[in-house]
């Protein structure tokens, strides 16, 4: 899967790209809502990256460029063909933030989610002190479904993403 809006690309993770993840998860900054820092050593960068990607599988592990340059991942997860449901995670370099890089990020994947493949919902799960992406994800339409004790799920139907901000 590659998707293109403007100047952000979305594409499936490359072994090239092992640098980049070796940074963005060992960058305290850009990581603090996301759990922390999960350091990758130089001699686990070959072995993690079979575990990312996943072939030509929608569930899969995804690079984030703006103007062709890696500043986020994501990936998809859990994506059922029978109910048409998907878990999401994404994550920007700390510097790559509060440019509008992540809502049109994430505004590219809703839209082949939901128009292209026809999904029906999308979850993203939060930790409860990630109170900047709750407070975004509510103005794009995405509703608290559950509320764990130290994470939240967000959850995003096609009704509400026709209905919300992000919607093209």
């Amino acid at each position: 899967m590659i998707l293109n809006n403007d100047k952000i690309t979305i594409r499936k993770i490359e072994e090239k790209d092992m640098d980049f993840i070796q940074s963005l998860w060992g960058d305290e900054e850009s990581m603090l809502a996301s759990g922390g820092v999960y350091n990758v050593r130089d001699e686990d960068k070959d072995a993690l990256f079979s575990i990312l990607n996943k072939g030509e599988d929608l569930n899969n592990h995804y690079i984030i460029l703006n103007d062709m340059t890696p500043i986020g991942d994501m990936s998809i997860r859990k994506y059922d063909e029978k109910t048409k449901a998907a878990h999401v995670d994404m994550k920007l370099l700390h510097s790559e933030r509060n440019k509008g890089y992540g809502k049109k990020a994430l505004q590219t994947v809703l839209e082949y989610y939901f128009n292209t493949l026809k999904g029906e919902e999308l979850f993203f799960e939060l930790w409860l002190v990630n109170y900047f992406a709750q407070h975004k994800l509510k103005d794009y339409g995405f509703e608290a479904t559950l509320i764990m004790e130290d994470a939240t799920i967000m959850t995003l139907t096609k009704e509400n993403y026709e209905k919300g901000a992000l919607h093209v």
